[in-house]
């Protein structure tokens, strides 16, 4: 074969071979074939958009806004029901502990607005719960605020102070004396706006530290003087007591929603002790006192909010299976396809 003949059919063996890549091989007479058929793949950029195409389902979507949905039921169900806060730094000694059916001292001495000396058991009587309170009256936040929100709960409530129920106010700075309790007792009589009360909302004071830090302990009421020893360091809550000096229930904070305040007082009236899932469904609006029957029942407003939470489980569960089934199905597609060359 001579070197014309070698370089012609090199030329060719070339020819073919850049062919076979490109996917053309020659056809008879030196035309080039159709392309040999192979099964197609989609470029990254077309991957990539068919995964945002894929997110973008309507099925996807309607599954996250369940889920959102749901996720804001469930922090607000938490938010609700958490009873306490962390206290700030530097309130150690000066929170509030939750003791359940903790024993009132009743025999504590104290002076009552008008000066004249008394027991704290002088206050509890019979069949008629106390709603109790510790504040001291030149407090410049807390104290007013719990002593204004007493009265916010009280005033629509159809159980009047002195008939129903006693309410005693307990001064634990010993600087503070009767006059100074007169004149709050006054004032936030007038804001309540039932002279009647005045029989049943007792302000009571003490000179001896140690009768208001006696009562503190008891509840589980801490507080102490801030560093300079002008003011004093504390949280906020009040207290429902049964009739013979037990604490019934805890309600923390500065606003007494007037519901939970009256079903509160009925169940301490009969000596019960309100457990820490019965206060939170008081607070929820959950339940009521029926005093009729003498239960607690669920209302109207609970089985609304029941049957919705159940309503978003159950719709987030079945768009979940609907959405898990549905990326498994695409998953398995693309791997029967191969992998990309």
């Amino acid at each position: 074969m001579n070197q014309t003949r070698q370089r012609g059919l090199l030329t060719e063996a070339v020819g073919v071979a850049g062919a076979e890549r490109r996917n053309v091989l020659p056809g008879p007479g030196g035309l080039p074939r159709r392309p040999r058929a192979v099964a197609s793949r989609p470029a990254p950029w077309a991957r990539a958009e068919s995964v945002t195409l894929r997110h973008r389902h309507p099925t996807v979507r309607l599954g996250r806004a369940v889920l959102l949905a749901f996720g804001l039921v469930v922090l607000a169900g938490t938010a609700t029901a958490q009873m306490s806060e962390p206290p700030p730094l530097g309130f150690d000694g000066a929170t509030i502990i939750e003791k359940p059916k903790a024993q009132v001292p009743l025999d504590i001495a104290f002076q009552d607005e008008d000066g004249q000396p008394v027991r704290l058991g002088d206050f509890f009587q019979k069949d008629r719960p106390v709603l109790l309170s510790m504040v001291y009256f030149r407090c410049p936040m807390l104290c007013g605020l719990t002593l204004s929100g007493i009265v916010k709960g009280v005033r629509p409530m159809t159980l009047t102070p002195g008939k129903d129920f006693e309410m005693v106010t307990v001064c634990f700075d010993p600087r503070e004396g009767p006059d100074l309790a007169r004149e709050k007792k006054a004032a936030y009589i007038g804001e309540l706006g039932k002279p009647e009360a005045a029989r049943g909302w007792h302000f009571l004071t003490s000179s001896q530290p140690s009768a208001a830090r006696t009562l503190g302990d008891a509840l589980g009421f801490g507080y102490k003087l801030d560093p300079k020893g002008e003011f004093y360091l504390h949280q906020s809550a009040i207290y429902i007591c049964t009739p013979d000096g037990r604490v019934s229930r805890t309600i923390q904070g500065v606003q007494f929603d007037p519901d939970v305040l009256r079903d509160s007082l009925i169940n301490a009236s009969a000596g019960k002790i309100s457990s820490g899932l019965l206060g939170v469904a008081l607070s929820c609006g959950l339940v009521h006192f029926d005093p009729a029957t003498g239960k607690y029942t669920w209302a109207a407003v609970a089985i609304m909010r029941v049957a919705g939470l159940l309503t978003v489980l159950i719709l987030g569960a079945v768009i979940g299976t609907l959405v898990v089934r549905d990326m498994k199905r695409k998953k398995a597609v693309e791997a029967a396809q191969g992998p990309e060359t």
